[in-house]
């Protein structure tokens, strides 16, 4: 019986956290955990709600409309992972999504050109 009651606990602490984990830890506070299943890492430009939800060094720009997955502190574009592009910004530069045109980019954001240039970088308004 104690057995059974584990198990069930267990199954409800799960749903209770949303969703397919690896591990888990539900208190008085909420649940933290990390995903599994059918969870991929988001490259460059790709939609995100935290970081951990992005590739490798990428962070999480939560202010996108569904997040956007960008690499803080470029230097060169040599620097940015394949697909990126540094963007100089006066908070400091950062790699984006390469882009040529709107259709470039995920739905919701836009291609920004550079000035005088065919090429930008995906961004929102």
């Amino acid at each position: 019986m104690k057995r059974f009651l584990f198990v069930v606990a267990a199954v409800s602490t799960l749903l209770a956290c949303g969703g397919t984990v690896e591990t888990s830890s539900c208190g008085p506070g909420g649940c933290t955990s990390s995903r599994s299943g059918t969870f991929t890492s988001q490259p460059i430009g790709g939609s995100c709600a935290n970081d951990g939800e992005c590739s490798g060094s990428l962070r999480c720009d939560t202010s996108a409309p569904n997040g956007y997955c960008f690499q803080p502190g470029c230097s060169s574009s040599a620097s940015c992972p394949s697909g990126g592009v540094c963007v100089e910004s006066s908070s400091g530069n950062f790699c984006g999504k390469l882009c040529s045109s709107s259709s470039d980019c995920r739905p919701g954001l836009f291609c920004q050109r550079f000035t005088n240039s065919s090429r930008g970088w995906c961004t929102y308004n």
